[in-house]
C-alpha cells in the first residue's frame, strides 16, 4: 500500500514539473514575440512600447529568462532614449550589459553596446565612439551577421562624421549601403541613403545630396508609419539651409515637427525648434527666431536636467566602478604626495620668514631706540590711515556698484532696447519707465551719501530716514499698510556703517515683503536690549520653510550687512508672516 502511494506521489510531482515546465515555455515564446517588434513599431508608439517592454522585462525576470530581460531592457532603452528619457535608457542599457556579459550572448551584446554608443553621440562622443568599437570588434570577430554590421557601420560611420573623418565615414556608409542593396533590406536602405546625403551636403556637393534623399523618399513613402518621413524632412531642412534656401528649409522643418509631435518624439522636436531659430536668424526674422528658440529651451529643459544628467553620470559610473576604481587610488596616492610637497614647501618658507624676521629684528635693535620708536610710530600710524582709506573706498565701491551700478545698468540696457523699439507708444512707456527707474536711482544715491556724509548719527536720525523711505513706497500705491515704532528708553548713537548698513536691510526686507511675500501689512520696530537694541521688520505676507529654504542675494546680503554693522542676524518665517531681525550690541 505505501508503494503505491510513493508512485502516486511520484506521479503528481511529475505532473507539476512538466505542467510548470510547460507554462514557462508558452510564457517564454510570448516574451520572444514581444522583443521581436520591429524598431519602426517603437518609434511610431513610443508610450505604448515602454509599457509593453517594461511589463515584458518584468515578466521574464520572474521565471528567471534572464536573455529575454535583457532583450527587453534595451528596446525599452531605445523607446525611453526617443521619448527624451535619457537616465532611464541609461538605466535599461546598463542592466542589459550585464545580462548580456553573464550569459556570453555577444550579439546582443554588440547590438546593445552599438545602440547605446550612438546615443551618446551629443552627450559624450569619445565614450560613445568607444562603445560602438567594442560592438564593431564584437560583431567582426564573432561573425554576428550582416544585419547587425550595416546598422553598426552606418551608426559608427555618424560619429565618425561628427569627429570630422569624413573619408572614414563615406566608406562606411557606402559600405553599409551595398550590403543592405544586396539583401534587399528596404527598411535599412533609407537610413544610408540620408547619411550619404547629409554628408555630401556638408561637403557642399548638394545636387548629389539631393539625388540620394529622392532615392530614401521613395523607400520612405512604402512605410506605414510616419518616423521615417519624419526623419526625412528634417534631414531635407538640414540640406537647404546648409545651401541658403531659408523659406524651403523652414517649411521642411515645420512639416518634420509636426509628425514628430503625432509619434511623441521629443528629440525630434527639440531639433527642429532649434533649426527653426537659426533659419529665421538667419532671415533676419528675429522675433520667430526668439519665439522657436524659447520653445526649444523650455521642451529641452523639460526632458534634460541637471538631475538626469547626474543620474546619467551615475549609472554609467556604477557600470565602470571596477575599471575607475583603481585609476581613483592612483590619482588619490598622487594628491597625497603633492600634498605633502605642498606642507614641507610651505614650512620651509615659513622657516626662512622666521629667520629673516628675526635677522631684521637683531639689526633694527641695534640702531638708536629713539629713531626706532618714531619710524614705528609713524609706520604705524601710515598703516591705520592706509587701512582706514582702503576700508571707506571699499565701502563706498560696493554700495555705488550694488545699489547705483546695477540700475545704471539697466538704465543703459533699456535706452538700448529703444532703438528696437517701432511705436511711439511703447517708446512714451519705456521712456516713462526709466524716468520713474532713475528717480529711484537718484533717490537711493541720495541715500547713500546721506549714510556716509556723517561721522555718526542717532536712532532718531535713522527712524526719520526710514520714515522718508515708507512715504515714497506709500506714494508708489503698493496698497501695504507699513508702520514704525521705536522703544528705546535713552538716544543710541551709530556710526556712518551703522547707519547705512541698518537703512539697507529696512529697504531689502520692504521690498521683499512687497515684491514676494505679498504682504498687506508691515511693522518696522526698534526694541531695546540689555546691551544694545534690535531692529525687526515683521510682515503678514506668504512665508517660507527656513529649513528647506536656499537663501538668495537679497537675504544674504541682508545678514552681511547685519554683520558689518557690528551685530546677529536672524530670519525667522512660518505658514504666514516673515520677521528680519538684526540685534547690535552696543556693550
Amino acid at each position: 500500500m505505501k508503494f503505491f502511494i510513493h508512485i502516486l506521489a511520484f506521479l503528481i510531482v511529475i505532473s507539476i514539473v512538466v505542467s510548470h515546465t510547460a507554462q514557462s515555455q508558452e510564457k517564454k515564446e510570448v516574451i520572444d514575440s514581444i522583443n521581436s517588434l520591429s524598431y519602426q513599431f517603437i518609434v511610431s508608439h513610443l508610450h505604448q512600447s515602454i509599457s509593453i517592454f517594461s511589463e515584458n522585462a518584468a515578466t521574464a525576470k520572474s521565471i528567471n529568462y534572464a536573455l529575454g530581460e535583457g532583450i527587453s531592457l534595451s528596446q525599452l532603452g531605445i523607446a525611453h532614449y526617443l521619448r527624451g528619457n535619457l537616465s532611464k535608457s541609461t538605466e535599461c542599457y546598463v542592466r542589459a550589459f550585464q545580462i548580456f556579459e553573464d550569459k556570453k550572448d555577444y550579439k546582443n551584446l554588440a547590438g546593445a553596446f552599438g545602440e547605446y554608443g550612438y546615443q551618446l553621440k551629443q552627450r559624450d562622443l569619445p565614450k560613445g565612439i568607444h562603445f560602438m568599437q567594442l560592438a564593431i570588434a564584437l560583431a567582426e570577430e564573432n561573425n554576428l551577421g550582416d544585419d547587425l554590421k550595416c546598422k553598426l557601420y552606418d551608426n559608427y560611420g555618424v560619429l565618425k562624421e561628427m569627429h570630422c573623418e569624413y573619408d572614414t565615414a563615406l566608406y562606411l556608409y557606402t559600405r553599409s549601403l551595398l550590403m543592405k542593396t544586396q539583401r534587399g533590406d528596404s527598411v535599412g536602405i533609407p537610413y544610408s541613403l540620408n547619411k550619404i546625403a547629409s554628408l555630401k551636403a556638408l561637403e557642399q556637393k548638394y545636387e548629389e545630396a539631393h539625388s540620394y534623399m529622392l532615392r530614401s523618399d521613395q523607400y520612405r513613402a512604402q512605410e506605414k508609419g510616419d518616423f521615417g518621413r519624419a526623419e526625412n524632412l528634417s534631414l531635407w531642412g538640414d540640406i537647404f539651409l546648409k545651401e541658403g534656401k531659408l523659406d524651403s528649409s523652414i517649411y521642411r522643418y515645420k512639416e518634420s515637427m509636426r509628425l514628430a509631435r503625432s509619434l511623441d518624439y521629443e528629440y525630434l522636436q527639440e531639433y527642429c525648434l532649434e533649426r527653426l531659430s537659426e533659419a529665421c536668424k538667419l532671415k533676419k526674422d528675429f522675433a520667430t527666431s526668439l519665439d522657436y528658440y524659447r520653445a526649444y529651451s523650455t521642451l529641452k529643459d523639460s526632458t534634460l536636467n541637471r538631475q538626469t544628467r547626474a543620474t546619467i553620470a551615475e549609472l554609467e559610473i556604477d557600470y565602470e566602478t571596477a575599471k575607475k576604481d583603481k585609476l581613483i587610488a592612483g590619482k588619490e596616492f598622487e594628491l597625497k604626495q603633492r600634498t605633502l610637497l605642498l606642507i614641507i614647501t610651505v614650512g620651509f618658507m615659513i622657516f626662512l620668514i622666521l629667520v629673516f624676521l628675526w635677522i631684521y629684528k637683531d639689526q633694527m635693535q641695534k640702531r638708536k631706540q629713539m629713531k626706532h620708536d618714531m619710524e614705528v610710530r609713524s609706520r604705524l600710524k601710515e598703516a591705520e590711515l592706509e587701512n582706514k582709506i582702503s576700508a571707506e573706498k571699499l565701502r563706498i565701491s560696493r554700495e555705488l556698484h550694488d545699489n547705483i551700478g546695477s540700475r545704471l545698468t539697466f538704465v543703459i540696457s533699456s535706452l538700448d532696447n529703444l532703438t528696437f523699439a517701432n511705436k511711439a507708444n511703447a517708446i512714451s512707456s519705456m521712456l516713462a519707465n526709466l524716468s520713474s527707474f532713475s528717480r529711484e536711482t537718484l533717490n537711493d544715491l541720495r541715500s547713500t551719501v546721506w549714510a556716509m556724509k556723517n561721522e555718526d548719527g542717532t536712532i532718531a536720525d535713522l527712524l526719520l530716514k526710514i520714515h522718508e523711505l515708507v512715504q515714497k513706497l506709500a506714494e508708489n500705491d503698493f496698497h501695504v499698510d507699513i508702520a514704525e515704532e521705536q522703544n528705546l528708553s535713552e538716544t543710541l548713537h551709530l556710526s556712518s556703517v551703522q547707519m547705512l548698513n541698518l537703512f539697507r536691510i529696512v529697504q531689502e526686507a520692504l521690498q521683499n515683503s512687497i515684491k514676494h511675500s505679498h504682504a498687506t501689512k508691515i511693522l518696522i520696530r526698534f526694541d531695546e536690549l540689555s546691551d544694545g537694541f534690535s531692529l525687526r521688520i515683521e510682515d503678514n505676507g506668504q512665508g517660507f520653510d527656513c529649513s528647506s529654504f536656499s537663501a538668495g542675494n537679497g537675504i544674504s546680503h541682508m545678514e552681511s550687512r547685519c554683520k558689518e554693522a557690528a551685530g546677529n542676524f536672524k530670519l525667522q518665517s512660518g505658514l504666514k508672516g516673515t520677521t528680519v531681525e538684526c540685534r547690535i550690541h552696543c556693550i
